[in-house]
């Protein structure tokens, strides 16, 4: 063997050394690495399980969540109805008491210029009183004497005092 370059010792180490090899990876190696390849299948058998458990709990979650739309879109539904007829009732009253308060202030508003109208109607009266008796005094104070004067004025006064004029 020597001629085919094989040295018996160094083959005999060589598969000493194998077999110490394969004895060490058989005991430290390969028995906790088949027991961490067991825990690994057990654990994504457990993962395969809660999957599945979890599924199903989704699909029972998603019956109840389309119930529970359903209930609350008829709650909704009747909330809005309720809201839209408080809503009409309140805006009826609101256009009554609107309506009133226009009322109320058209009659106010009506005083008011009647008022207005019987003010300037007197301070026109006024007015043209004391107009009258400027022009008068003034044509006449040229032709009348004193005396004469004074007794027109006070007849003019008691003619308009009579009246219901105020000089």
């Amino acid at each position: 063997m020597e001629k085919l370059g094989i040295d018996p010792k160094l083959l005999i180490a060589q598969f000493l050394n194998f077999a110490l090899f394969f004895i060490l990876f058989k005991k430290f190696l390969a028995k906790p690495f088949a027991r961490f390849i067991d825990e690994e299948k057990q654990k994504e058998k457990e993962k395969e399980k809660a999957y599945s458990k979890s599924k199903s709990l989704e699909e029972e979650l998603q019956k109840k969540e389309s119930e529970m739309k359903i209930s609350l879109k008829k709650e909704s539904d009747k909330l809005l109805t309720e809201a839209k007829s408080e809503a009409e009732l309140l805006r009826k009253n609101l256009i009554e008491e609107a309506q009133k308060e226009a009322a109320s202030i058209q009659t106010k508003a009506k005083r008011e210029m009647e008022k207005e109208k019987d003010e300037i109607i007197q301070e026109a009266k006024e007015r043209i009183s004391n107009v009258s008796i400027h022009i008068v005094n003034k044509a006449l104070e040229e032709v009348l004497d004193e005396r004469m004067k004074k007794e027109i004025t006070k007849a003019i006064i008691s003619h308009s005092e009579k009246k219901g004029l105020s000089v």
